[in-house]
């Protein structure tokens, strides 16, 4: 997504100056007494420079009495090279990006002492976070890759806090993601990204400013940001008018958006965007259970169940014949199906169905099977051996929804015991490794009893 690439770049320009940093490469943290990012001199920020009005010929001395011991430049020594002073944060910014390596030494201080008193706080902010916290303590000397992660995760609010000048525009909050991308490959993005930043309304602020801290926040949790940020993008992208869609009705949105020539991406975040507010959280809750065995935990189960929503008739055995149906061997199809079926089923079928996929098992899960079958007729197990056989090598489209049908003719007994049947098969597969010729002794050859017992029932 374009937004995601607000921070990094950009301070990335800023650091090549050599802000805050050492001749050797390391960081210049200085050393304040009674307080903490932010609060010390400027000669914890950028080459030793007192902040703008604070000058100090003999350590850097702030306007609170705070002392410095990273060595202050007196303002006397000051090139200044600087032929229109900042007027905010983020010309600050960008007058220490244009500061040149190997330029005049005083170039970067320059732009500090030319900052405006009431942008030196905010560029104090964001120069001391960075040297305080992503060069001191977090990153290698050098590396920028690294730098640019750190602003992201670390310092996004000071950021933020530098970009803004106090003016509102128009802009959306897909206009103005879209404006920031585009600065990203500058040279010395920051004036373009203020003029980005400041052009969006008031509300486009408020939606790219939440992306923002979703990003950050989800990168420190280790989390990917696509997935835990889904909902704050959609809304970025959205523009406007709150939704009215269910949480179980997007893969139908997004079905019909398709259809009619969209990209995966940009239906998704239609859709995603239409939703009303609770089903926007709902469809959020989803996004770390869409990988490996989606169902696994009780968390996602019930996170599918609200989404979902069931309000229909179909039991268990009726969502999966549904699915089979509605997928028609096109596994592509399977979360649109699966979201409508479960939507047509009732509560006890619904989550009956779920638990089908959160066992260990990667066979047919045997008690499960029972459970989403009920059984209520009058076969043996014999009978009820027979009819998942011809499912499972008929060449069913549905096998497991052949499967259920089957055991939910039985009787209590009959699918009991074809369950012991199954567990028995399963466990001697997966011991086999691989091994076709294995596979296909198990049932004959270490689960002689349990199909005896399932024979004479």
């Amino acid at each position: 997504m374009m937004l995601r690439r607000l921070p990094g770049l950009a301070v990335v320009a800023l650091l090549s100056a050599g802000c805050g940093s050492a001749s050797n490469g390391s960081a210049n943290q200085g050393t304040t007494t009674g307080g903490g990012a932010g609060s010390g001199d400027a000669g914890t920020l950028a080459d030793g420079a007192p902040v703008a009005g604070e000058t100090d010929g003999t350590g850097g001395g702030s306007s609170g009495g705070q002392t410095d011991t990273g060595g202050g430049i007196d303002a006397g020594t000051v090139v200044d090279t600087v032929s229109t002073k900042p007027a905010d944060c983020g010309s600050a910014a960008s007058c220490i990006a244009n500061c040149k390596e190997g330029g005049p030494a005083g170039c970067v201080a320059g732009c500090i002492l030319d900052t405006p008193a009431s942008a030196s706080t905010e560029l104090k902010a964001l120069l001391s976070c960075v040297d305080t916290t992503c060069k001191a303590t977090v990153c290698k000397a050098g590396d920028t890759a690294c730098l640019d992660d750190c602003v992201d995760t670390y310092c996004l609010p000071e950021l933020l806090g530098c970009l803004e000048n106090g003016s509102v525009g128009e802009a959306t909050c897909a206009k103005g993601a879209a404006c920031i991308d585009i600065c990203n490959d500058l040279d010395n993005p920051w004036t373009c990204l203020s003029t980005c930043w400041n052009g969006m309304s008031a509300n486009g602020k408020s939606r790219a400013a939440a992306y923002a801290g979703c990003a950050a926040a989800a990168k420190k949790a280790g989390e990917k940001v696509d997935g835990a940020c889904l909902v704050e993008i959609a809304t970025c992208f959205g523009d406007g008018n709150p939704g009215t869609g269910k949480c179980y009705g997007i893969f139908d949105c997004i079905g019909a958006c398709k259809k009619a020539g969209g990209t995966d991406d940009v239906c998704g975040l239609q859709c995603v965007g239409q939703l009303d507010d609770a089903a926007k959280a709902e469809f959020k809750a989803l996004s770390g259970c869409w990988e490996g065995e989606f169902a696994k935990t009780s968390a996602c189960q019930q996170a599918f169940l609200t989404c979902t929503a069931p309000a229909g008739t179909l039991d268990c055995a009726g969502a999966l014949t549904c699915a089979g149906s509605c997928m028609g061997g096109d596994e592509s199809k399977a979360p649109g199906c699966m979201f409508s079926c479960m939507h047509q089923s009732t509560a006890a079928g619904a989550k009956a169905y779920l638990a089908l996929f959160s066992c260990e098992s990667s066979g047919l899960c045997p008690d499960k099977l029972v459970t989403c079958a009920n059984p209520s007729g009058s076969k043996g197990c014999s009978d009820t051996f027979g009819c998942v056989q011809a499912c499972v090598g008929g060449g069913s489209g549905e096998p497991i929804g052949c499967v259920v049908s089957c055991m939910g003719a039985a009787d209590a007994q009959g699918a009991k015991l074809l369950a012991e049947v199954m567990a028995c098969d399963d466990a001697c597969k997966k011991s086999c490794n691989g091994d076709g010729a294995c596979k296909e002794a198990c049932t004959k050859k270490d689960c002689t009893n349990q199909v005896a017992a399932c024979i004479i029932d």
